[in-house]
């Protein structure tokens, strides 16, 4: 067994004391905390922005750089934290354990808040189904159907699948995996640009996020110590092409 560069019985020492001291995937790292905490004023200052900026029928526009403190990017925070916490996972319940634990704690608390947007505007049956099939995400007209902020629970869980189905290959060629993640991400994005309705499905699918939780990946598996919640990676000669 191979975790965080350690091998055998340091290995699963080491994972054992990670899980007893911060308990279920490392809840209570603080560098989690601060990536969950910045991710979450991104993701409302996006949604929060995207509505006063419309105010007034006139659309107020920030200098680019600002276009990075947005919602998008949050997300993306997320999903590398998904990711970093994959590895201790995957290490100790397997890739069928980890979607079973991403789905078990999720589904209850989704299918909540279907209900709950539903009681507030009725949704059709061929759009509740695609939420509780996790498939919304995938079509134009489902994307919406329940509530604008679902996308990503859609989303999520497929990365978290393809993620695992990916493990053995990404586990042996890292780098391959990952650069081949990143021309089709990029590949999507350039061909369905976000302005139109396909492109603004397709920049907000598993397959554009992926990288960003296979990077999350890398980042746990390469620490620059043995310190639990380290966050740097050793020099690319470490990882295998």
């Amino acid at each position: 067994m191979v975790y965080g560069g350690l091998n055998d019985e340091r290995a699963e020492a080491y994972a054992e004391r990670e899980y007893l001291v911060y308990g279920i995937e490392m809840k209570r790292n603080p560098r989690i905390v601060l990536l969950r905490a910045v991710a979450i004023v991104l993701v409302t200052w996006g949604h929060v922005w995207g509505y006063v900026a419309q105010c007034g029928g006139q659309t107020i526009r920030l200098p680019f750089w600002t276009h990075f403190l947005c919602g998008a990017t949050g997300v993306a925070i997320f999903v590398f934290i998904t990711g970093y916490l994959a590895h201790n996972t995957i290490s100790r319940l397997g890739q069928f354990g980890f979607v079973r634990r991403r789905l078990t704690r999720i589904y209850l608390p989704y299918v909540a808040a279907i209900l709950f947007w539903n009681i507030l505007n009725p949704a059709s049956l061929g759009g509740n189904l695609a939420h509780l099939t996790f498939t919304h995400n995938l079509y134009p007209t489902s994307f919406l159907s329940v509530s604008p902020v679902l996308w990503f629970i859609g989303m999520y869980v497929q990365v978290c699948i393809i993620g695992a189905a990916l493990w053995p290959w990404f586990t042996r060629w890292p780098l391959r995996v990952l650069i081949l993640s990143i021309v089709v991400s990029v590949t999507l994005s350039i061909a369905w640009p976000g302005e139109h309705i396909r492109g603004f499905v397709v920049n907000r699918s598993a397959l554009v996020y992926l990288p960003v939780f296979l990077v999350g990946v890398l980042v746990a598996r390469h620490p620059v110590s043995n310190s639990v919640g380290d966050f740097g990676v050793h020099p690319p000669s470490a990882l295998r092409l």
